[in-house]
């Protein structure tokens, strides 16, 4: 996935390739704090098919403006670019 290769680039000295990795990904980091974490994180994941939005109290659901933030950030993103969590959770079906 693009944090695996981010952090790729950092161990091979790429830093020029991890900047620029890392300037791609920060909507996607700063999402996750569009409201408690991990509640947006949760509903990214949910959108990408793993698992369940819901959260236990304290926390609630996102509200609807959050929500559309959080799927607008994710609709910027290729499908490609979730083809590792998408391989992820098919391991977890077939186990």
């Amino acid at each position: 996935g693009a944090v695996a290769t981010l952090c790729e680039a950092v161990e091979r000295g790429d830093h020029a390739d991890a900047l620029r990795l890392q300037r791609e990904l920060f909507p996607v980091n700063q999402a996750v704090f569009f409201d408690t974490n991990p509640v947006p994180l949760k509903a990214m994941l949910a959108l990408r098919g793993i698992g369940t939005a819901d959260v236990r109290p304290p926390l609630a659901q996102l509200d609807r403006a959050a929500q559309e933030r959080v799927e607008r950030v994710l609709d910027s993103y290729d499908d490609d670019r979730w083809s590792a969590a998408a391989g992820w959770r098919q391991q977890l079906v077939e186990t």
